[in-house]
């Protein structure tokens, strides 16, 4: 992510920060930050999950099979994006806990690179996907962002301008 632009690195933190703030509900939360066919550096795309560590589980393997599952979780949802996206090279994903659902929070990150799709692995992606519940009708979501964020200044604000800015701002309140 740090060789995206500054735009696309602020639009992604603001879908990673949204997700994490609506997967505080969900057992399974994904959202994908991918750039439309043809656009500029497009060849890359990015995904975020959060898996919640349920009770159940400490008595099906505990911690390290629930681990594992979002290691498999990670890899179908890259395999699946990069069929459905073959103009992308390359995804990377990471995946987490929601935040304050369990008893710690770990990561896992996945780098995955396109390949020649036989149809073996085309129906193994599509019954991994089926198993887990995902990949069905993605909602897609267009980001329309401003280059530059806005900056409010209320009175006794610290102001947060340029250079040149901030000193002509600091000689003004010298002349007071």
């Amino acid at each position: 992510m740090a060789l995206q632009n500054r735009y696309i690195r602020r639009a992604h933190s603001e879908a990673i920060r949204g997700a994490l703030e609506l997967s505080l509900n969900k057992q399974v939360f994904f959202r994908a930050m991918i750039s439309p066919r043809g656009s500029k550096n497009c060849e890359t795309g990015f995904f975020f999950l959060t898996l919640q560590y349920m009770p159940w589980m400490d008595e099906t393997g505990g911690y390290e099979n629930y681990r594992q599952l979002r290691a498999f979780y990670l890899k179908s949802y890259a395999q699946s994006l990069l069929m459905r996206h073959n103009y992308l090279e390359k995804i990377i994903g990471i995946a987490t806990e929601p935040p304050g659902h369990s008893r710690g929070s770990s990561e896992d990150i996945i780098y995955a690179e396109q390949t020649q799709w036989t149809d073996a692995d085309r129906k193994q992606v599509r019954q991994d996907c089926k198993k887990l519940g995902i990949m069905g009708k993605l909602k897609q979501k267009s980001y329309h962002g401003r280059e530059y964020p806005d900056v409010s200044q209320k009175p006794g604000d610290v102001y947060s301008g340029n250079r040149k800015q901030r000193r002509k701002q600091a000689a003004r309140k010298k002349k007071l």
